[in-house]
């Protein structure tokens, strides 16, 4: 199975193939810290505000912007990300660096 899409590369639009290999194996790492990961998706905002206006401009419509409730409720889960992780980090630096206290 191929398919023909567009790539973009410095700037510019080209035509690239595409082709359906079942077999093929992709590795995908990104060694984020805090401040990269923050990078990411803060450029991952600046992407989809890009395309929403392409994409209205090519129907000749307003750009849409997702509603004020979507954002929370991503902010709110980003939150509750941070909070399990700190949690987790927490429970193994007791876990492996007990305080006096509670190395009983």
């Amino acid at each position: 199975m191929e398919r023909t899409g567009t790539s973009r590369t410095a700037g510019c639009f080209t035509a690239t193939l595409l082709v359906y290999a079942p077999k093929a194996v992709v590795r995908h790492f990104h060694d984020l810290t805090l401040k990269r990961f923050w990078r990411q998706h803060f450029n991952y905002g600046r992407g989809a505000c890009w395309f929403h206006k392409v994409s209205a401009r090519r129907q000749s419509s307003e750009a849409k912007v997702e509603r004020l409730s979507f954002c929370a409720a991503m902010l709110v889960s980003v939150l509750v990300l941070v909070s399990q992780g700190a949690s987790a980090a927490g429970m193994l630096c007791e876990h492996f660096f007990p305080t006096p206290e509670t190395s009983a």
